[in-house]
């Protein structure tokens, strides 16, 4: 319970969910979501997980690889395109060693039915080598109907200052998979965002803002307003520019920029973020930021200023069944959240 009365109360929806990550709400009242290590998306309908899968995907999933995000396309409702980012086998077949990945991919599908239809589309390849860490996945829609992407830096910090490498980035495409003319970096280069280490969560708000949560090395994760061209430290800056090299390095950089929030107690491994886009939960919380913490099992609240600083943080729910992987609003603004064996919805009753 936080804040005027507000109460939440946990509905199960999918009991024995084998680890969920990302979630998608259909406006035909479908919901997908996907499984990292079966390659598997699935699909709820009236309440109820559907037998058989949407689509089965050959995945590595090693570590942190595996079937990761997933979004549909601003136009679902008449084009039916769902879109899934993935780590890719090396071999037909799902496979778990470190050195079996051939690359990430996204891709996307004809969900008109509940059975993706054609198979997958491939629209990017992206690097998957080293250790299976730190590979993000989270993929989201704009605004501008530009498909935005967060790749990890693959457990090498030398990849997120090198504007030649996808890894360690904030990427925008086209819904096809092209490069927007309009890129930051010019139409050669997929980069919207550099200095990321792995970003396991990106959603916009009402306004067009684009955030993203950070997991820091054992300690400084962070939620970070994500703007065209900046640069986010890493690894030169850990959280707040606070240290002497790390303020040596904001000054010459001019694209640095600060993150909303430097967690200082330890690593939570921040995990799937949204923003609350109405009064669901109480006028008082539209608008706001949240944000799995992994290892304390909660849900935090971020208030963020029309200036675009922060102005608060609070915990918004403890105590959830498992860590939570990814978390989405659904239309009717009750947010649902994939944990590490189930999906439930967190639904508000006042007093």
């Amino acid at each position: 319970p936080r804040g005027g009365g507000l109460q939440l109360e946990v509905e199960t929806i999918v009991e024995n969910a084998n680890a969920p990550v990302d979630l998608a709400f259909a406006p035909d009242g479908r919901v997908f979501y996907t499984e990292k290590a079966t390659g598997q998306i699935r699909i709820i309908e009236n309440r109820s997980l559907v037998d058989d899968p949407f689509a089965t995907l050959v995945v590595n999933h090693h570590s942190e690889r595996g079937l990761l995000g997933i979004t549909l396309h601003p136009g679902f409702a008449t084009n039916h395109l769902l879109y899934v980012f993935y780590s890719r086998s090396t071999t037909d077949e799902i496979t778990s060693g470190e050195d079996e990945i051939a690359e990430h991919r996204i891709v996307r599908f004809d969900a008109s039915q509940n059975v993706g239809t054609g198979g997958e589309e491939i629209l990017v390849t992206l690097p998957g080598e080293g250790p299976g860490n730190h590979n993000g996945g989270s993929i989201r829609f704009g605004p501008d109907g530009k498909l935005y992407v967060s790749l990890g830096d693959l457990a090498n910090s030398s990849n997120s200052q090198n504007l030649d490498s996808l890894s360690g980035k904030i990427l925008r495409y086209n819904d096809d998979g092209t490069i927007p003319d309009d890129n930051p970096f010019g139409e050669d280069s997929a980069v919207f965002a550099s200095g990321i280490r792995n970003t396991f969560g990106i959603a916009f708000d009402s306004e067009g803002r684009l955030f993203g949560n950070e997991n820091g090395p054992g300690n400084h994760d962070e939620v970070n307003l994500l703007l065209a061209e900046r640069n986010y430290g890493w690894p030169e800056v850990q959280g707040f520019a606070d240290e002497s090299d790390e303020q040596a390095f904001a000054s010459v950089n001019a694209s640095y920029h600060e993150p909303l929030v430097d967690k200082t107690d330890g690593s939570v491994g921040s995990a799937g973020l949204d923003v609350i886009a109405d009064s669901t939960y109480g006028g008082q919380f539209a608008g706001h930021v949240v944000y799995g913490e992994y290892r304390n099992q909660r849900i935090m609240r971020l208030v963020v200023g029309d200036d675009s600083n922060r102005k608060e943080l609070e915990v918004f729910y403890a105590g959830l069944p498992s860590t939570p992987n990814g978390l989405r609003f659904a239309p009717d603004g009750i947010l649902w959240v994939a944990t590490a064996n189930s999906i439930i919805r967190l639904v508000p009753t006042f007093e």
